[in-house]
């Protein structure tokens, strides 16, 4: 049967160098390729992101910081060393952890932080909780995929 394997979202950017630099140094990616001053890619383990100079609008740039919105989901494993890492780094972190009743799965919870890219966009970072009872006995766990 056919499977998905990963997903690499393009985000429209202002100045390639910042943002790499952005993602190299605060968030712990690397890049990966680079098609001249107009393109590259970053990743770390199995997230990419392609990273691609062109304009937007201003309406776009208000939509990124209004009302929650984000621009990608990153499930992770061990997301308190992660956040500290990326604090330590100086990333702009929007929202520090927060546990919520809710997931990919119907047995738990999810706990994740937002952090904001140069150019506005926004990445939520977070990791499930199995849980059980209304108690909320949570283990951690790296879920496969």
């Amino acid at each position: 049967m056919p499977m998905l394997k990963s997903i690499a979202p393009q985000i429209l950017i202002d100045d390639l160098d910042r943002s790499i630099s952005y993602y190299t140094s605060k968030l712990g990616f690397e890049q990966r390729i680079s098609y001249g001053d107009s393109y590259a890619s970053v990743a770390r383990d199995n997230a990419e992101i392609h990273l691609k100079v062109a304009p937007k609008l201003p309406a776009e740039r208000e939509l990124r910081r209004s009302g929650g919105h984000i621009d990608a989901y990153i499930w992770v494993q061990d997301f308190e060393a992660l956040f500290e890492t990326f604090k330590t780094n100086g990333a702009s972190i929007l929202y520090p952890p927060k546990t919520q009743p809710f997931g990919r799965l119907n047995l738990g919870g999810v706990t994740d932080f937002y952090v904001q890219d140069p150019d506005s966009y926004i990445l939520c970072f977070g990791q499930d909780w199995l849980c059980f009872g209304q108690d909320w006995l949570c283990f951690g766990q790296d879920w496969p995929g």
